[in-house]
């Protein structure tokens, strides 16, 4: 899966549709098995949703790291700077 790109509003919206799809289809299916259905749409779309925050956070801290790096490597001087600057961001 490729998570680089967000969640847009778009796909929340096509999501909405599918289930108002599946809600019209309710006559073929009891109110129990819509709420169990709907209550897995839901897991799903949570875990997705987790998935995707953490990837978007884990490649903003590599950036940060790749960042801190060059700093360092372009002025060896600014060590002591980059270090500070990056606990200051992690408490």
């Amino acid at each position: 899966m490729d998570f680089s790109n967000p969640i847009t509003l778009q796909m929340i919206g096509g999501v909405i549709r599918s289930l108002l799809i599946a809600a019209g289809a309710g006559s073929a299916l009891s109110g129990d098995q819509l709420t169990a259905g709907a209550g897995a749409l839901a897991v799903l779309i949570g875990i997705a949703w987790s998935m995707a925050s953490k990837r978007l956070a884990a490649d903003a801290q590599h950036a940060a790291v790749v960042k801190a790096v060059t700093a360092v490597a372009a002025d060896p001087s600014t060590a002591h700077d980059v270090i500070a600057a990056s606990r200051a961001r992690t408490l």
